[in-house]
C-alpha cells in the first residue's frame, strides 16, 4: 500500500498531462469514470463477502443511516490531528525565519 501511495502522485500528473495534451481535458474525466466502473466491476466479481451470516436488516434505510453516522463519527475523530499537522508544517518555515533573523 505504501508503494502505491508513493508511486501514484508521480504517475497521475504524467498520465493526466498526456491525456489532456492528446485528447483534451475531458479525457481525464472519462478515464476516471472508466477506471471507477472497472474497479466496481472487479470488486463485485472478485471480492467475496467476509461475513459468515448475512444480515437481512443491513439495507434498511435507518440501519444504513446509523452505520454512516457511526463511520463518520469515527472518521472525524481519527482525522482531527491532520489539520494541525499540516498547519505546523506550513507555518514552521515562517517561525524559523522570524526567530533566526
Amino acid at each position: 500500500m505504501g508503494t502505491i501511495m508513493g508511486i501514484a502522485p508521480a504517475i497521475a500528473p504524467v498520465l493526466g498531462g498526456y491525456l489532456t495534451v492528446h485528447y483534451g481535458w475531458y479525457a481525464v474525466f472519462l478515464f476516471l469514470f472508466g477506471y471507477g466502473i472497472l474497479a466496481m466491476v472487479l470488486t463485485t466479481v472478485f471480492l467475496q463477502e467476509s461475513l459468515d451470516q448475512k444480515d437481512k436488516h443491513a439495507t434498511r434505510p435507518l440501519q444504513v443511516l446509523s452505520n454512516y453516522r457511526e463511520l463518520l463519527s469515527s472518521l472525524l475523530i481519527c482525522s482531527m490531528p491532520v489539520p494541525e499537522r499540516f498547519a505546523s508544517q506550513v507555518s514552521s518555515p515562517i517561525f524559523r525565519h522570524l526567530h533566526m533573523c
